[in-house]
């Protein structure tokens, strides 16, 4: 562990940041948009799982039985786990369901101090019950879509604070490499895990559907007629006649060789906020509407080519902040890949925490400077 003075969210950064941040970016952000489409009667929203907290790192006693809505927890070595649990020597056991959005192999890992297993479907999915271990990848398991499994989880901590983080994606048949080319490890949600059955079945949130507008027809040109005076042109001798040709109303200010078809450039839409959670690469569900409506800018002029800036605030190691920038970036530029934009129209780059919109000094003040920036390139 480093030095015990670190607070947790700065522990996060050096931690879970530094692990999720080497690990490669974009396919799973089919859970957070394509879900919501492929599972329709997927549950509204999970219950989470049933924590039993144990004292010991053998589940040697056990002390308190509690909901957890995931398995996303860091500890520094003085907060308690759980009322009346130790923070230096504890275990947990996780149990319930968790519900399978789409259907195929699923691999779970996590990042972990100190040891994990994991069963899904009465299946051992991972086994790594050692001391400090830390980035840790299971078995495969396929899954159906819109189906409940068993869910077991069992974690211990040996000595001063820890950190569990349960992470799961799909992977191709081989089960070698995620089904999603540069595809990251994302975080179980706890909307699909469960202790009890849902209480009620509705669709799962949906990207809101930007209408692309028809644009309207242009007027026509009109031609001016010029009068031309009989004696002007009894005075000019004759030509030889020319095939006749279908001409096009041409402007007498544009030349010819305009006259074919130009793609308006893109505007690009208002400034909306792209905005992530602290030491997150996850899109949260409020950038949605702005970057559909970006989409949809893109779509209209084919021309146009994006630049994708990520930024962090200044918590934690700066190479660690600016990892977690380029994921940030790489995150939605996947999204638009998502959604029908060539990805060599789409530039990133990640800033860290170089480029602040607000002071550091306040929670507010970060939050905005946890961002990613959209600008149309030249």
């Amino acid at each position: 562990m480093s030095g015990l003075t670190e607070s947790i969210e700065t522990r996060r950064n050096d931690a879970i940041s530094m692990l999720r941040g080497l690990l490669l970016v974009g396919g799973w952000l089919a859970a957070t948009t394509g879900w919501g489409q492929v599972a329709k009667n997927a549950p509204a929203g999970g219950n989470g799982l049933v924590g039993e907290y144990y004292a010991g790192s053998g589940f040697n006693r056990k002390v308190l039985v509690r909901t957890d809505p995931q398995v996303d927890f860091s500890w520094d070595g003085y907060t308690l786990p759980a009322p009346g649990v130790t923070p230096n020597s504890f275990s947990v056991r996780w149990t319930g369901k968790v519900y399978a959005p789409v259907s195929g192999p699923y691999k779970f890992t996590a990042v972990v101090d100190d040891g994990i297993r994991i069963w899904v479907d009465g299946k051992l999915a991972m086994d790594e019950w050692h001391y400090r271990k830390q980035k840790l990848s299971g078995q495969s398991v396929t899954l159906q879509a819109g189906k409940f499994y068993d869910l077991k989880i069992e974690y211990y901590n040996a000595r001063n604070g820890g950190y569990v983080q349960l992470n799961w994606n799909l992977v191709n048949e081989a089960g070698k490499s995620p089904a999603f080319e540069n595809a990251p490890q994302q975080k179980v949600s706890g909307q699909f895990l469960y202790n009890g059955p849902p209480s009620k079945a509705m669709p799962l949130p949906t990207t809101k559907p930007v209408s692309a507008t028809k644009p309207k027809p242009a007027p026509p040109v009109v031609v001016p007629k010029v009068a031309i005076k009989a004696k002007q042109v009894a005075s000019q001798p004759a030509r030889p006649r020319t095939p006749a040709v279908s001409s096009v109303p041409v402007s007498p200010s544009v030349s010819s060789a305009t006259t074919q078809s130009v793609v308006t450039p893109a505007s690009p839409p208002a400034v909306k906020p792209i905005a992530f959670a602290q030491s997150d690469y996850q899109l949260l569900p409020s950038s949605y509407e702005a970057l559909n409506e970006w989409a949809a800018t893109l779509r209209r002029d084919t021309t146009a080519k994006l630049t994708i800036t990520g930024h962090t605030d200044h918590v934690g190691d700066p190479r660690l902040n600016q990892l977690l920038s380029e994921n940030r970036a790489k995150v939605v530029r996947y999204y638009f890949v998502r959604q029908g934009i060539a990805e060599h129209r789409l530039t990133i780059a990640g800033l860290g925490g170089a480029q602040p919109l607000a002071s550091n000094e306040t929670e507010a003040g970060r939050a905005q400077n946890r961002r990613v920036e959209l600008s149309l390139k030249p």
